[in-house]
């Protein structure tokens, strides 16, 4: 049975940090990362890029063929993920009221380093800035968005999408008085900083 690459990653760099008598902060000081990143990819909470996996791969002193040879290859074999509407979850993800996250797929799911859901914005709704540790695809399905991504502002019609580095302090809102939604792909890269 494969189990996760994703916490098989996580938890040989903190096997290595460990045996190496690192504590987090020293490792993220040696690679050049944030604590916070280190600690996600420890509990598999997030996947580094792959320059970031590099950088933690030399500060552990480990060859780069070493540290995979007994990472479980899974990704080698075909699979298909397939979910019922029926199974959809939906999630509150934002405080604000009149969000709703309905998860699709994720990366604990797929193995991958994405996570797809369908954000739904009831009309008259707005979120609060945030910020995420992934790029981000947006694709309006249904209604009109506006987007504040930095100190830039958008207008998206249906069928109209958006890129965009999740460092950027983003929110969307729908100032309609229909419902709004939201393809949204997470692309989960992570910043070195």
């Amino acid at each position: 049975m494969h189990s996760d690459i994703l916490t098989q990653i996580g938890q040989k760099i903190r096997k290595l940090r460990q045996g190496r008598q690192l504590t987090v902060q020293g490792l993220a000081s040696r690679a050049g990362v944030s604590k916070g990143l280190i600690s996600r990819i420890e509990n598999s909470r997030t996947i580094p890029s792959l320059p970031v996996l590099i950088s933690l791969i030399k500060a552990l002193d480990v060859e780069v063929n070493t540290f995979f040879e007994d990472i479980d290859q899974a990704f080698s074999e075909p699979r298909v993920v397939l979910r019922r509407r029926a199974d959809l979850e939906y999630l509150m993800m934002e405080k604000p009221a009149g969000f709703s996250y309905q998860s699709i797929i994720d990366e604990r799911l797929s193995n991958a380093v994405s996570r797809i859901s369908v954000l739904e914005v009831q009309p008259g709704s707005q979120g609060k800035p945030q910020v995420t540790d992934s790029f981000e695809f947006r694709y309006v399905l249904e209604g009109e968005a506006e987007y504040e991504i930095g100190d830039q502002q958008f207008v998206l019609q249906a069928g109209d999408s958006i890129y965009f580095d999740g460092n950027l302090a983003h929110a969307p809102r729908n100032r309609t008085g229909q419902k709004l939604r939201i393809l949204v792909i997470h692309f989960l890269a992570i910043h070195s900083q």
